[in-house]
C-alpha cells in the first residue's frame, strides 16, 4: 500500500556527464551550484546514502521526496514528503533533480533512464559516471561554500583536501561575507552607473573591509561597508 506523509523539522553540486553511461575520456565536469529552492527532487533509496543527500536537498530549500519501501531513522527529522514503497513509473513526474540511491543497481539503472526520458538531471549514488552530476563533499561557512571533488578517483582524499583547507581559512571570511551580503543587495538597488556600482561592490570586501574587521570588530566593519554603499567613502580614503 502506497504511503505519503511529511516529516517535520529542518547543500554543492557538480555536472559530470549525460544520465546514461558515457566515456567522457576523463573530461573535466563543471563545478556549478543549482539553485532548487522549490524545485521539486526525488530521492529513490532510504538508506544513509539516501538520507544524506536527501539532507542536502533540503538545506538547499528543494521541495525533497523519499521513495523506499524502508527507510533508515535519519529521515524522520527531515521535511519531506515520504512514499513508503518500492519505485514505481510516475514518481519521476514534475522532477527538476533525481538522486538514485538504492542497494540495487538494476533499480539505479531504471531511476536514470526515467530520469533522462522526463528530463530531469539524475545523480547516481551507486555510479557516479552514469549520472548528470556527482554532489561534491563540502562545508558551509556562513553565505560561502568551500567544496572539493576529486574527479571520483578518491572520496577520502576529497575530504582530507577539504579538512585542510577549512583549517587555513580565515575566521573572518565568514564574517565579512555575511555583512556584505546585506550591503550588495542595497548597492545593486541603488540607481548608479554601472561602474559605480562594480566600483562599490568590490570594496565591500577588499582589502580594506577586512583590515577594519580584523582591527577594528564587526561592529566598525558594519559602519564601514555602510558608508562604501552610501558613496561616503571615497575610493581608496580607507586603505
Amino acid at each position: 500500500m502506497e504511503g505519503r506523509s511529511r516529516g517535520t523539522g529542518g547543500g554543492g553540486l557538480y555536472t559530470r556527464g549525460m544520465s546514461d553511461a558515457v566515456d567522457d575520456g576523463g573530461a573535466a565536469g563543471l563545478p556549478v551550484m543549482l539553485k532548487l529552492a522549490g524545485r521539486r527532487c526525488v530521492v529513490v533509496g532510504g538508506g544513509a546514502t539516501a538520507a544524506r543527500r536527501a539532507a542536502v536537498l533540503v538545506g538547499c530549500g528543494a521541495e525533497v521526496v523519499v521513495v523506499a519501501p524502508a527507510m533508515v531513522a535519519a529521515l524522520d527529522g527531515l521535511m519531506i514528503e515520504r512514499v513508503e514503497r518500492g519505485y514505481a513509473a510516475g514518481d519521476l513526474d514534475g522532477a527538476f533533480l533525481v538522486v538514485a540511491a538504492t542497494d540495487d543497481p538494476a533499480v539505479n539503472t531504471a531511476v536514470g533512464a526515467d530520469a533522462a526520458g522526463a528530463g530531469a538531471l539524475v545523480n547516481r549514488a551507486d555510479d557516479a559516471g552514469r549520472g548528470d552530476l556527482t554532489v561534491m563533499g563540502h562545508e558551509r561557512r556562513g553565505p560561502m561554500t568551500v567544496a572539493v571533488d576529486t574527479g571520483g578517483v578518491s572520496a577520502g582524499a576529497g575530504k582530507a583536501v577539504r579538512a585542510e583547507l577549512m583549517a587555513g581559512l580565515d575566521p573572518g571570511w565568514a564574517a565579512l561575507l555575511g555583512e556584505a551580503r546585506r550591503w550588495r543587495a542595497k548597492i545593486r538597488g541603488l540607481p548608479l552607473d554601472a561602474a559605480t556600482r562594480t566600483d562599490r561592490l568590490r570594496r565591500l570586501t577588499d582589502a580594506a573591509a577586512r583590515r577594519v574587521l580584523a582591527e577594528q570588530g564587526e561592529a566598525a566593519l558594519r559602519e564601514h561597508l555602510r558608508r562604501v554603499a552610501a558613496g561616503e567613502a571615497a575610493d581608496g580614503a580607507d586603505r
